[in-house]
């Protein structure tokens, strides 16, 4: 592409002045010469360092501080005349033209901020023998027209560390990040879409489905996807595909036994690691030139300290390695076996086994038998105790602590048994922020669920593991919102895996109550982590499974499914499940569970602003709570009233319904619902104007979240504060606000809060007199709040957005104020949440 592109008209665009929309570089070539140049935030870096006279810096300085200002604020902020300013910017621009236009690719800088965004682990050890495979495969993903790689190869030959190698040296080529899925760990298809949004941290509005959301999420970003073991799942070729087309920035690497077959998949065979031939010269000196031979010696070492290559038992090494087909899993396997075995022994016992041991696949490659015969072996060469452990543990979905394996189990010595298999490389240990966890290779646990399933075991240790699960799951839910919901939280996050295996064992054996208890306790975790998606999926599985139960577990299902729904604004299936848990509940004469879900329907009528029939419900069900003296739901009961009464504008009852709901919460030491009664008080005073004590409200709300950390009402808190400072005329508080509010938001992919975040933008423009751009942030507010059918707004937000607007028909021609107004309706979503970072980026 050229470099001479840029003219006064759309320099003049990237300095965002009036009359000059930022979308005219949103066209084709300045759009992605901006990007290839590191984003506009690196252009107005780049210009703001270019050399020019004092008077120009200062001028450029108060453009890039101020965009879309007016002329009249350019000269009054530096004493000049409109003439003098005219002659400054044609000045100015003609500089600053030159400079764009010589400005090459190797002059892009590195963004000011280094992280990367993502979750790729930094490697632990090297990659020995795959450095032409690296720079191979780096060299596919640099290319513009490659979109998707798949490493292929049998299990061991080090796909997946070949793929995190990868993935670590091209993160700052990413700039929205590179993210590792590890789909060993799922077996129904149809969580694939749930799998990545959990890993990307998105929250699906309303009823949206997870693939459109990620399609919505990823259309505008530049990011990889590391799609790790997924030959298991049958169909997510096409998914692959729907992405690639959906994200123009998405790329993709993937690792899998197979190809994917899908149009534009570029296809990488990770080979073994060679071997010396039996014929070459066999000299220590000559094998160190061998990949397979370093990391076999390596390994060794760990395992044997002084452990070195010899003359004397080089050539036993070599034979070793040519049994091994220079897999690298069976090469470290067998080198782990140094700590107690001579290179002769473990030669001895290698031409045993591979000769003997039954293998079970013959459809798999010969290579990939090697592996299986050295696992067999490494399995036949454990203690009875240990090889019982060993396939017991392959029931754990991933990884699991001490305790799961000392319950699940049943064997004796269990940390002396995880040690040993530690050292025998046939299980890993991985820290936590709390206990060391171990997890199981896939290749590995293959072999060990088959050993289990051959045992006769399977049944029942399936069986252990699901009631595990069940009862710990049990004990978290008497913890939500109080003083250690933290760490059963962590507990979830890295149980993750094994609760979904224990619900899929519960369900296909037919366990539905168990299934229904196991939901139930754990869906109010899901609501305050924002994994309403997943959530509703098992919820639905376990309800349609348990069509003919009738117990209290099935109303704490239908009652958790409603509020999933309503979170996402499902509406009508938040009715149905509420409805049918009502009418069940009244079936069983359960007045506490009456009320429970009475409380639902209301937040459903007060949703649709039906406010006589929501206050009726809550009315009833706090008058249930008060007859069975549960203290914590009279609590919950005053703060939908108090939100209700919000609603209405009955300020007085609001903030009475309020102080009374966290008093409550205070005793109980409920921090969950502290932090939402603060919040819902914070909001009563600053309808009252009375700032000071609102932002007090609002901090300790911000406190109280930060203990659970939920990411969601922490959004909602910093979003209402903003509103607050900027009513202080405290901007640079309110920008700090305002812009951890729309990260959050964008986090929990929340359009509600994203939509309210960009009205606030418009305000702070406006207080920034920034009256173009503050016109254009209003029209996309009211736009896109009305196509995307969201709740109404609060009044006390719309008429700070009335003011804004005002004032700016004031400041503007009235042709300046409808160009902007028409440009702000032209704003999709991803442009508004765009043009709003920008202008949060700016300094004030």
């Amino acid at each position: 592409m050229s470099d001479g592109i840029w003219d006064d008209k759309h320099l003049k665009a990237v300095l965002r002045l009036p009359r000059y929309p930022l979308m005219l570089i949103e066209q084709e070539p300045w759009y992605t010469w901006v990007e290839n140049h590191g984003g506009l935030r690196a252009v107005h870096d780049y210009l703001s360092d270019c050399s020019l006279p004092p008077h120009e810096q200062e001028l450029l300085a108060l453009i890039l501080r101020h965009p879309g200002a007016s002329v009249q604020f350019y000269c009054e902020r530096l004493c000049i005349s409109r003439r003098t300013y005219a002659n400054y910017l044609n000045s100015l621009c003609t500089t600053l033209l030159l400079q764009l236009n010589a400005w090459s690719m190797s002059m892009v800088r590195v963004a000011e901020t280094s992280a990367y965004h993502g979750n790729i682990p930094a490697p632990v050890t090297a990659l020995i023998g795959a450095e032409e495979a690296l720079a191979a495969v780096l060299s596919l993903l640099h290319e513009p027209a490659v979109r998707c790689v798949t490493l292929t190869g049998p299990g061991g030959v080090g796909k997946t560390r070949l793929a995190l190698e990868v993935a670590h040296q091209v993160q700052a080529h990413f700039v929205d990040g590179v993210y590792l899925i590890a789909l060993d760990a799922i077996s129904d298809p149809a969580l694939l879409s749930a799998t990545i949004i959990r890993v990307l941290n998105l929250q699906p509005k309303g009823a949206e489905p997870p693939l459109e959301a990620l399609k919505a999420y990823l259309r505008t970003r530049r990011l990889l996807l590391v799609l790790d073991n997924l030959e298991h799942l049958s169909g997510i070729g096409s998914m692959v595909t729907v992405l690639l087309q959906a994200a123009p920035g998405l790329k993709i690497l993937s690792t899998s036994r197979e190809m994917l077959n899908i149009s534009g998949e570029y296809c990488f065979m990770v080979a073994p690691l060679p071997v010396p031939d039996s014929q070459a010269a066999i000299t220590p000196e000559a094998l160190q030139a061998f990949p397979a031979v370093r990391l076999f010696v390596e390994r060794a070492r760990a395992a044997r300290q002084g452990f070195s290559l010899t003359a004397e038992n080089a050539a036993t090494l070599v034979e070793i390695l040519r049994r091994l087909d220079g897999l690298p899993l069976a090469i470290e396997l067998a080198a782990a076996r140094i700590r107690t075995y001579s290179p002769e022994q473990l030669l001895a016992q290698l031409e045993e086994n591979l000769a003997v041991l039954h293998y079970p696949h013959q459809d798999r490659p010969v290579r990939h038998r090697s592996l299986w015969s050295v696992i067999e072996w490494s399995y036949r060469l454990l203690s009875s105790q240990h090889k019982t452990l060993f396939r017991r543990l392959a029931v754990f979905d991933h990884s699991w602590d001490l305790k799961a394996a000392q319950a699940v189990c049943e064997c004796d010595n269990i940390q002396q048994g995880l040690e040993e298999l530690v050292g025998k490389s046939l299980i890993q240990p991985v820290s936590s922020r709390k206990d060391v966890r171990f997890y199981m290779l896939n290749t590995l646990r293959e072999c060990a669920l088959e050993q289990l399933h051959a045992t006769g075991e399977a049944e029942t240790i399936g069986r252990s593991h699901a009631w595990y699960y069940l009862l710990q799951a049990e004990i978290a839910e008497t913890t939500l919102g109080k003083a250690n919901h933290l760490a059963w939280a962590d507990w979830l996050h890295y149980e993750h895996g094994n609760l979904q295996t224990a619900s899929r064992w519960m369900l296909d054996h037919t366990e539905s109550v168990m299934a229904l208890r196991l939901v139930g306790a754990i869906w109010r975790f899901w609501q305050v982590q924002g994994v309403l998606t997943e959530g509703r999926y098992w919820l639905s599985r376990a309800l349609a499974a348990s069509a003919g139960v009738v117990d209290t577990f099935k109303l704490k299902a239908l009652w958790g499914a409603g509020w999933l729904a309503e979170n996402q604004s499902d509406i009508p299936a938040a009715t149905a499940y509420f409805e049918n848990g009502l009418s069940l509940a009244q079936q069983l004469q359960e007045p506490r569970w009456i009320a429970l879900l009475q409380t639902g329907m209301g937040q459903v009528r007060r949703a649709q602003q039906r406010y006589a029939e929501a206050r009726q419900l809550f009315e009833s069900s706090l008058e249930i709570f008060t007859t069975i003296e549960d203290r914590e739901e009279i609590a919950w009961s005053l703060d939908q009233l108090s939100r209700l009464a919000l609603e209405q504008q009955d300020l007085y009852r609001a903030r009475q319904y309020a102080e009374s709901s966290l008093a409550l919460f205070r005793e109980l030491q409920h921090h969950w619902g502290m932090s939402h009664a603060l919040d819902h008080l914070g909001d009563v005073v600053w309808n009252q104007d009375q700032y000071d004590l609102a932002v007090a409200f609002f901090e300790e709300a911000l406190q109280q979240s930060a203990i659970l950390q939920s990411r969601w009402l922490t959004a909602w808190t910093l979003c209402k504060l903003t509103s607050v400072r900027l009513a202080q005329g405290e901007l640079v508080k309110a920008r700090a606000a305002l812009t951890e509010s729309l990260r959050l938001h964008l986090e929990v992919e929340n359009t509600l809060g994203i939509v309210a975040c960009l009205g606030r933008v418009a305000i702070l423009t406006a207080a920034q007199n920034a009256w173009f751009d503050a016109v254009q942030f209003c029209a996309a507010t009211q736009t896109l709040h009305r196509n995307l059918n969201l709740p109404p707004l609060t009044t006390i937000f719309a008429r700070g957005m009335s003011r804004a607007l005002d004032e700016a028909r004031i400041q503007l021609e009235s042709v300046v104020f409808d160009e902007a107004w028409t440009y702000g309706q032209s704003l999709t979503l991803p442009q508004a949440i765009e043009r709003a970072r920008h202008w949060l980026s700016i300094e004030l």
